[in-house]
């Protein structure tokens, strides 16, 4: 009885854990779903888990190249860029992917590695000039070198082609951001919004941006949603950066724009 009792603790705490449910998820999967699913644990922000998740594939030898992808975009997740460029390097070993080397370029350009990021953009645009995060990540390292024009240029191609999508007009506010004035760059975080009203780092541009130009009332909106859609269990760092802001509020007037 005690070790009947003692199995059924065991299962049910394994049950309880989002590792060992990942984990039991392999059996009898084939590769398109395992890999599907620890796409979702990325788009869901739980990089932890997905890094546990894609050692589990690696480990069974499961679509290496694109294990080795997930895990080192859960790492960029993580701030682990060391590990996120060692897989990228492991994934495209195996095979050059455009995606990968996009993801590979904007490791390198937090890391202002600039050669080596050029390096990546470049092969990834001559392989697929209309690839969506080839154009975001080479027009966020041109942005961080100075390289405007060009910039702008990768933008309004990626906006053109992807109208629906809120990535561009978000890497648009980034070089309005730098270029000015800030009221363009809170145009576009709120048509990114408008396009995407989920995505928390684009509540907190436009809100830090509202605050800089003395538009606390709109601040402090932005700040409250973020509050309101962020999960406590992902989200915390943006979440404390917004309790902050908020609590900075109360010596503000309502409106005091700067010119």
């Amino acid at each position: 009885m005690c070790i009947l009792l003692l199995l059924i603790l065991f299962y049910a705490l394994i049950s309880l854990n989002p590792q060992y449910l990942s984990l039991q998820q392999l059996i009898g999967k084939d590769p398109d779903t395992l890999i599907a699913k620890g796409q979702e644990l990325l788009d869901q922000r739980k990089y932890e888990e997905a890094v546990y998740f894609f050692n589990n594939l690696l480990n069974k030898g499961i679509s290496p190249t694109q294990s080795y992808a997930g895990r080192g975009n859960a790492f960029l997740g993580l701030n682990r860029f060391d590990e996120a460029i060692r897989d990228f390097t492991n994934s495209l070993n195996i095979e050059t992917t455009v995606d990968v080397l996009a993801s590979r370029c904007s490791t390198f350009r937090i890391y202002t590695k600039f050669n080596e990021a050029i390096n990546d953009c470049a092969e990834a645009l001559i392989l697929d000039p209309l690839n969506q995060n080839a154009l975001i990540a080479a027009s966020m390292l041109n942005i961080d070198r100075g390289e405007f024009s060009e910039a702008r240029k990768l933008i309004e191609s990626l906006i053109h082609l992807y109208p629906e999508q809120s990535s561009g007009f978000y890497v648009l506010a980034q070089l309005q951001m730098v270029e000015g004035p800030s009221i363009s760059a809170i145009d576009s975080l709120s048509k990114a919004i408008e396009l995407d009203p989920n995505i928390l780092q684009y509540y907190w541009d436009r809100g830090f941006l509202y605050f800089s130009n003395g538009q606390i009332s709109e601040a402090r909106n932005d700040m409250t949603q973020i509050l309101e859609i962020a999960n406590p269990m992902t989200d915390g760092d943006l979440i404390a950066k917004a309790e902050t802001l908020l609590n900075s509020f109360s010596g503000f007037k309502e409106n005091n724009p700067q010119p």
